[in-house]
């Protein structure tokens, strides 16, 4: 009987054993799952292991998400009132990277040592804090937060989970300003230069409100973080029949202008998209920017020109029906034929309508076509202003990469909420 009993017991301290080391799974020790420490996931990224190694030596790094990369950690807590707590004696809770690795004591600071670990998680040690610090409060993170406004939290400028979301964290002096990463600054090597300071790292910002434990032995804050601004592609094609069989005549070079008028200027770390049944849709200190020119795309044997335009756009609305001013693109095309004896150019002029709202972490694919009666005057009172042809509303990773002949995405006329495609103003 008694080995039957001592049989029993050591089965159950092996089960518990096994037990303990699953709850530590991804930690290096149990002594590392008994710290307090943040994860935080980053929302739509790209599936690389690679994706947000910050600051690796070349800056180069292959298949490397930089959308979703970071330079800084931020982590506060505030309490159930909104006013900002002082936990570990601190107010913030700051990380810096550097390298593709921590190195030195910096290494201590991040769970198991690494920027990311497997499943691309990434976490940060909170020295000195434990559960009962933290049981009931909410948890913010900030990636990229600017040092100016991590001053003004420090100082107590900013007190409150109120005030830190409202805060404009960037003030864009033109529409054309760049708030993300692409275009890269490159190096001498043509490449994406992570490292210089012309990189425009995104700031993004997580919440975990009334943090609790469940009854296991790693003390982890779980934290999904979203980008502030977000992601714009126009792919527009020429549907008057003239324009499309331009190249066939030589017309082969075709340069497309982009003037961004009544763009919204002000990145706050709290979402200001608000739902168009809230009526409360707002387009913050609008602005317009400089002329921005790329060349038309020839696709398929038809040589079909189209054109496609990349960029951020900080998130704005959804505006009311009829809103007196709202974001539009002044477009223009110039056909080149460089065959004929003087250079013979042909302008037209138009003017896009965007969409009563733009959500902050997502991609949106803008579809619109170009009609041959384009205004010769961009000033002119024949210019058209178009509605796009179809908008498709996708997480931030997934934003539609490929060029779709007219009939793919025939749509006509849209406007109005893209996450509503039957309204239309």
């Amino acid at each position: 009987m008694r080995r039957i009993n001592l049989l029993l017991s050591c089965l159950f301290a092996l089960l518990a054993l096994s037990a303990c080391r699953q709850s530590f799974d991804g930690l290096e020790s149990a002594e590392d799952g008994e710290k307090l420490y943040v994860t935080f996931t980053v929302s739509n990224t790209q599936s690389q292991e690679t994706r947000a190694v910050p600051n690796a030596p070349t800056g180069t790094e292959a298949g490397a998400d930089y959308e979703s990369s970071y330079k800084t950690v931020d982590v506060l807590f505030f309490e159930g009132n909104g006013n900002i707590a002082q936990v570990g004696q601190k107010k913030v809770h700051h990380f810096e990277s550097a390298g593709s690795t921590p190195s030195g004591a910096n290494r201590d600071n991040w769970v198991d040592g690494v920027y990311e670990r497997s499943g691309n998680k990434r976490g940060v040690y909170l020295a000195g804090v434990k559960r009962t610090d933290v049981t009931g409060k909410t948890c913010v993170v900030l990636l990229n937060l600017p040092d100016e406004v991590r001053t003004l939290i420090e100082r107590g400028t900013i007190n409150t989970l109120a005030n830190l979301k409202s805060h404009v964290i960037h003030q864009q002096a033109s529409a054309d300003e760049q708030l993300g990463p692409i275009p890269y600054p490159l190096n001498a090597s043509g490449q994406p230069d992570y490292n210089s300071p012309a990189f425009r790292h995104i700031v993004m910002i997580g919440e975990t409100p009334n943090i609790s434990f469940a009854n296991v032995v790693a003390s982890v804050i779980q934290v999904q973080m979203v980008r502030t601004i977000a992601k714009v592609k126009i792919v527009g094609y020429f549907s008057g029949g003239t324009f499309s069989q331009f190249p066939s005549y030589g017309w082969n070079k075709i340069t497309m202008s982009y003037q961004y008028k009544n763009f919204p200027s002000e990145t706050t770390l709290g979402a200001v998209w608000k739902a168009k049944s809230t009526n409360l849709g707002t387009l913050n200190a609008p602005k317009d920017g400089l002329f921005v020119e790329s060349l038309a795309k020839l696709y398929g044997t038809a040589k079909q020109p189209y054109f496609v335009q990349n960029f951020y756009m900080n998130e704005y609305g959804e505006l009311p029906d009829n809103v007196e001013k709202q974001p539009i693109i002044a477009l223009s095309a110039l056909f080149e034929n460089p065959n004929t004896p003087n250079g013979l150019t042909f302008k037209r002029y138009w003017v896009l309508s965007l969409p009563r709202g733009m959500e902050r972490n997502k991609s949106y694919t803008i579809y619109v076509n170009l009609p041959t009666n384009g205004d010769t005057d961009p000033g002119g009172s024949q210019l058209l202003i178009l509605k796009a042809d179809k908008v498709v509303v996708k997480p931030w990773n997934e934003a539609t990469e490929n060029y779709f002949t007219h009939p793919d995405y025939l749509f006509n006329n849209f406007s109005g909420s893209p996450s509503d495609p039957n309204d239309h103003i």
